[in-house]
C-alpha cells in the first residue's frame, strides 16, 4: 500500500513538472513573438527615420546648392566689377603718371624759362632805369615856388629869371623845358606843386646844383623859400626815402656833414674839401667796424670831426644801428 502511493505521489509530481514545462514553453513562444514584434517595430521605426533624415537631407543639400550657387554669382559679378574698376584705376594711375612726368619735365623746363626770363627782366629793367635815368640828367625839381608866381609869364622865361636872381648867375640859364608837376592843383594850405625844367646844357644843370648846395638856404626874390634837387627816377626816390628818418637825423646834428652816394664813399676832411673817393666792397669792414655795401644810392656817409680827426660811418638800411651809432659818435664830438 506503501508502494502504491509513492507511485502515486510520483506520478502527480511528473505530471506537476510537465505542466510546468509546458507553461514556461508557452512563455517563451510568447516572448519570442512579442520580441519580433517590437524588433519589426524599431525597424520600420528606423526605415521611417532614415528616410525622413534622407529627404531632409537630400532638401537641404539642395537648399544649400542653391545658396552657394547663388552666393558664387553674386561674388562673381562683385569680384568682375571690383576687378573691372582696379583696371580702371590702374590705368588711370598710369595715366596719371606718365602725365606727372611729363609736367616735372615740363615744370623743369619752364622755371629754367623762367629763371632766363627773370635775369632778361633784370636787365632790361636795369638798362630801362638807366635809359630813364639818362633822359632826367639835364632835369632839375625846385620845390617850393608858390602857386601862380608864374601868371601871365611864359614858364621857360620865368623859371630862368628866378634862378638867375636867386642864385647870383651872370645869364639866365638856357632851358628847354619848364612846367609844373602834372597833378592837380593844391589848395592854399597845401604845399605848391614843384617845378621841372630841363636844362640845353649839362655843365649850366651842375653849375646850379653847385650854387643850390652852397648856399645855406635859396630865398627867391618874392620870398619863397625854395630848393633845387636833381630829377631822379621814382626808383632812386625810394631808395633815398628809405634813408629819411637818418637824414632828418643828421640835420638836426650840428656840425655834421653828410651826402648820398653812388656805389662808394666821400671822405671829408677837417677843412671840407671832398678826398679822393673810395669805393665800397661787399662785406669790407672799416677799422671802425661799420659794414660798407655796395648798393646803388643805399649809402649815407657821415663825416664827424672828433678831435681833428674825421669819422667815416656807412649808414646801411638798418636805421635803429644808423641812429644809435650816429647819436654816440656825435656825443663823443
Amino acid at each position: 500500500m506503501a508502494s502504491s502511493q509513492q507511485k502515486r505521489s510520483a506520478a502527480l509530481s511528473a505530471k506537476a513538472r510537465n505542466g510546468a514545462n509546458a507553461n514556461t514553453d508557452q512563455e517563451i513562444s510568447n516572448s519570442d513573438s512579442s520580441n519580433a514584434t517590437i524588433l519589426q517595430a524599431i525597424q520600420c521605426l528606423k526605415d521611417d527615420l532614415v528616410k525622413k533624415m534622407d529627404e531632409n537631407t537630400k532638401s537641404q543639400s539642395l537648399e544649400l546648392k542653391r545658396e552657394i550657387t547663388l552666393l558664387r554669382e553674386e561674388l562673381k559679378g562683385s569680384i568682375e566689377q571690383v576687378s573691372s574698376r582696379t583696371k580702371t584705376l590702374e590705368d588711370k594711375v598710369e595715366s596719371m603718371h606718365t602725365a606727372c612726368n611729363n609736367h616735372s619735365d615740363a615744370i623743369c623746363t619752364l622755371d629754367d624759362e623762367v629763371q632766363r626770363l627773370k635775369r632778361d627782366i633784370k636787365v632790361l629793367s636795369d638798362k630801362n632805369e638807366d635809359l630813364e635815368a639818362r633822359s632826367r640828367r639835364c632835369n632839375l625839381r625846385i620845390t617850393g615856388v608858390r602857386e601862380k608866381r608864374e601868371a601871365g609869364k611864359a614858364p621857360l622865361e620865368f623859371m630862368a629869371g628866378l634862378l638867375r636872381d636867386t642864385l647870383g648867375l651872370d645869364t639866365c640859364p638856357t632851358l628847354d623845358r619848364s612846367h609844373r608837376t602834372l597833378r592837380e592843383r593844391p589848395g592854399d594850405d597845401q604845399p605848391p606843386r614843384a617845378f621841372v625844367i630841363k636844362c640845353h646844357y649839362y655843365q649850366e644843370k651842375e653849375a646850379i646844383l653847385r650854387k643850390a648846395a652852397k648856399a645855406k638856404e635859396l630865398i627867391t626874390p618874392d620870398g619863397d623859400r625854395i630848393r633845387v634837387y636833381p630829377d631822379y627816377t621814382q626808383t632812386v626816390l625810394q631808395q633815398r626815402n628809405a634813408f629819411r628818418e637818418a637824414k632828418g637825423i643828421l640835420r638836426g646834428c650840428s656840425g655834421v656833414e653828410y651826402r648820398l652816394s653812388i656805389g662808394h664813399f666821400h671822405n671829408t676832411h677837417n677843412d671840407g674839401n671832398v678826398g679822393k673817393q673810395d669805393k665800397c666792397k661787399r662785406n669790407q669792414k672799416t677799422k671802425h667796424g661799420y659794414t660798407q655795401r655796395r648798393d646803388y644810392f643805399n649809402i649815407i656817409t657821415t663825416c664827424l670831426t672828433c678831435y681833428r680827426n674825421v669819422i667815416t660811418v656807412a649808414l646801411c638800411n638798418d636805421v635803429s644801428f644808423t641812429e644809435r651809432n650816429i647819436l654816440k659818435q656825435h656825443k663823443a664830438v
